[in-house]
C-alpha cells in the first residue's frame, strides 16, 4: 500500500507530530523528485503551520525517518 493510500490519525505532543508530518512531506519530496523529477508543495499561511514550516526548513535527522518508518 502506497502511503498516499493510508489514512492515519497520529496523536502525541506537538514535537512529535511536527517531527513525523515534516519527516512524512520530506521523505515524500525525496520519492517525488526521484520517481518525476520535481517536487512542488503549496503552504498555507497564519500560525498554526508555523513550526511545521520551521522545522521543514531545518530539516529532519535519519532517526526520526527510520522511527516513522518513511
Amino acid at each position: 500500500m502506497n502511503i498516499s493510500e493510508r489514512k492515519v490519525l497520529y496523536v502525541g505532543h506537538e514535537t512529535e507530530i511536527t517531527n513525523h508530518a515534516a519527516a512524512l512531506i520530506i521523505s515524500e519530496a525525496y520519492r517525488a523528485v526521484e520517481d518525476h523529477g520535481r517536487f512542488s508543495l503549496v503552504l498555507a499561511g497564519g500560525n498554526s503551520p508555523r513550526f511545521l514550516y520551521e522545522k521543514l526548513a531545518q530539516g529532519v535527522t535519519t532517526d526520526i525517518l527510520v522511527r516513522n518508518a518513511l
